[in-house]
């Protein structure tokens, strides 16, 4: 945090976060995701973060990027991007845990709309969506 405070601090344009949430705990990486999120929403910071953490991408990003050996091979909405499993499995990336669910689940049908990527709308995309025998 003290690392991001010194950047922060000048209000750049453009910040690059490499795998900035690495060895946090869930409270320090809620409070960093935050302070992030704020930074670009009131500061209009734009912030480029490589991660590994696709769980936490739609927390984080309005736009994804994946990146193999043949250089960028899918970009657009995480909704967009997490659907596509030739992609993912050419860069070897499993889509987000709620993602995966809601494909077993059949949100196949949806090509990427309404595709749950947190919690409340997997609960919302489950209610709508899935029938109890």
């Amino acid at each position: 945090k003290v690392a991001l405070a010194g950047a922060l601090v000048f209000y750049p344009q453009l910040l690059i976060l490499d795998e900035p949430f690495t060895g946090l705990d869930p409270q320090s990486r809620d409070e960093l995701i935050a302070i992030l999120n704020h930074f670009n929403r009131e500061h209009h910071v734009a912030i480029v973060i490589s991660t590994h953490d696709v769980d936490l991408v739609p927390r984080v990003a309005d736009r994804l990027y994946v990146i193999s050996h043949h250089g960028i091979i899918a970009e657009g909405a995480p909704s967009q991007v997490f659907v596509q499993q030739p992609v993912l499995e050419e860069a070897r990336i499993e889509p987000p845990i709620l993602a995966q669910l809601a494909l077993k689940l059949g949100a196949d049908k949806l090509n990427g709309r309404d595709i749950p990527l947190d919690v409340d709308s997997a609960v919302k995309w489950i209610r709508k969506n899935v029938r109890a025998p």
